[in-house]
């Protein structure tokens, strides 16, 4: 009886120290995973492969990276729709994800596994039409553009975490003649802008108070087409970005980046970069004559991330040929790094595709928005450090 209690406390002996020792190892393999981007090397040169055959924005970098992430995992309760945008700042992610009842999501990066949704679309005054873009996020207010209402919320983070989900404030900026598609602030009074139904798309500033517009430059390629500019501008959909005293404005549908300065409340371009100009079909419905962009098109940019001494932009380079029967050709992995002069750094590949991108500068931690094999959306996060990237590109000359 002795010796078979005493076999009885040397396997519970045992079975208690294998235990203890696989949490010990849970407990490290956990701490492994989380430094598995330092521990595996996963920012490593590599050769650059372009998407399309016909691409002229890819080879104009000399140098690639290719970087390997991880991807967050949410509770059942916590899900994205179809998110477009991200926006990091100060510990929270602020996404748009206009596909359900609310425009917006808040994500505390401490507490990853929660997802607060906000931004309430209705008919109400402090209610959402379609949220287009952020204009403005800090510590406790975020600002955001909304293209449907054409005005801008304004909403109290610390009211949204304690579930208020309608906007505190708005601005109307809507004019009757004309339908603003996306504005950056320059002041109180003044925006930087583009139109359907202004110049045919083109960039201009607007003030509100006076209803005073002033266009700054046509449209990319306007010398390609005579008749079919206000058609041609539905295409080019430009999204605008400002940082500090430059302005980005980049075109989804085509490869073009055009950067311009702000100096003495003077706008100058800096640079123009594009591929080729895109191929449009004439198709006739009745009186309508619209122009629908060809399957050989070289799709262009999503929404960039801008720093001080650098933007990242995301650039598909896909043709709807090269992807016929799948929707990657709407997203992207490689990530293009330009000076604010518009000299091409370095390409970032992701070992993911991605909707939307931001930056954790302190952290060194780059954000994105990913599709699992079903499709369904997720946050994917890279630990890359831009700054000692571009310091070594310069080191090496």
């Amino acid at each position: 009886m002795m010796r078979n209690r005493l076999f009885i406390f040397l396997f519970l002996g045992i079975l208690s120290a294998c235990s203890n020792n696989t949490s010990v190892n849970n407990s490290q393999d956990k701490t492994i995973n989380h430094k598995q981007i330092e521990d595996q090397h996963a920012v490593k040169e590599a050769k650059l492969e372009q998407e399309s055959a016909n691409d002229k924005i890819l080879p104009t970098f000399k140098k690639n990276y290719f970087v390997k992430g991880k991807a967050w995992t949410f509770n059942e309760n916590n899900f994205l729709v179809d998110p477009y945008y991200i926006n990091y700042n100060s510990g929270k992610l602020i996404l748009i994800d206009v596909t359900n009842e609310y425009n917006l999501k808040y994500i505390d990066v401490n507490k990853r596994d929660t997802i607060i949704s906000f931004g309430k679309r209705g008919k109400g005054p402090f209610e959402l039409g379609l949220v287009e873009q952020v204009l403005k996020i800090d510590k406790d207010s975020l600002s955001v553009w909304d293209y449907r209402k054409q005005m801008i919320f304004t909403f109290s983070l610390s009211e949204v975490k304690h579930g208020k989900t309608t906007a505190s404030s708005y601005r109307r900026v809507r004019n009757k003649d004309f339908v603003l598609f996306h504005l950056v602030p320059e002041d109180t009074d003044n925006f930087i802008c583009n139109s359907y139904s202004v110049f045919d798309a083109s960039l201009f500033t607007y003030n509100v108070k006076n209803n005073r517009i002033e266009k700054i430059l046509d449209y990319p390629f306007a010398e390609h087409y005579l008749t079919s500019r206000k058609s041609l501008a539905l295409i080019m959909q430009a999204q605008i970005l400002k940082y500090k005293n430059f302005v980005l404005s980049v075109f989804r549908s085509t490869p073009v980046i055009r950067i311009f300065k702000i100096e003495n409340k003077k706008i100058s371009l800096v640079n123009y970069i594009h591929g080729d100009a895109p191929k449009i079909l004439p198709v006739t419905m009745g009186d309508i004559v619209t122009y629908n962009p060809l399957p050989e098109n070289i799709n262009g940019f999503l929404f960039p991330y801008a720093s001080e001494r650098y933007f990242i932009i995301p650039y598909r380079g896909r043709t709807a040929k090269d992807y016929p029967k799948g929707d990657k050709v709407f997203y992207s992995n490689h990530l293009l790094v330009y000076n604010w002069q518009g000299k091409p750094l370095f390409v970032l590949t992701l070992d993911e595709d991605c909707s939307a991108i931001t930056y954790d500068e302190q952290n060194k931690v780059l954000y994105t928005v990913a599709r699992n094999d079903d499709s369904e959306p997720y946050i994917r996060e890279y630990h890359v450090d831009i700054e000692k990237l571009i310091q070594q590109k310069q080191n090496e000359k």
